[in-house]
C-alpha cells in the first residue's frame, strides 16, 4: 500500500489543500492516518486518492456536499438508481431512456 501526503493529492486531483482538508474535517474523506496528533501527517491511499477525485467531479457537475455524502453512505450504485429514478420521475414525457433497462447485458 503506498501512502501520499495530503499535497500529492492535491495534486493528483486539482483539488486544493483548503478544500481537501475541509472534506476530511467534515467526515467526507477519511484518510488511512487522519493524522491526528503531535506531528503526524496524513497518509491517503490510492482508494482515498479516487474517492477525492470522484467527490471533485461531482462537485464540477453542481452536486451539493450532501447529496454526495448519500452517495458515500447508500453506495454509488444505489444512488445512481435514485438519481435516475428522480429524473425519470421529474420529466416523465421527454422521451428519455433509462439506462438501466436499455444496457447491454
Amino acid at each position: 500500500m503506498i501512502a501520499l501526503t495530503a499535497e500529492q493529492v492535491c495534486e493528483q486531483t486539482g483539488v486544493s489543500y483548503r478544500q481537501l482538508d475541509w472534506w476530511i474535517r467534515t467526515g467526507l474523506v477519511s484518510p488511512a492516518n487522519d493524522g491526528l496528533g503531535m506531528g503526524s501527517v496524513r497518509a491517503f491511499t490510492e482508494d482515498d486518492v479516487r474517492q477525492v477525485r470522484t467527490i471533485a467531479h461531482l462537485r464540477e457537475l453542481g452536486f451539493e456536499l450532501e447529496d454526495i455524502r448519500s452517495g458515500l453512505k447508500v453506495g454509488w450504485d444505489t444512488w445512481i438508481d435514485q438519481k435516475i429514478a428522480g429524473l425519470m420521475a421529474a420529466f416523465p414525457r421527454s422521451g428519455m431512456v433509462d439506462i438501466r433497462e436499455a444496457a447491454v447485458p
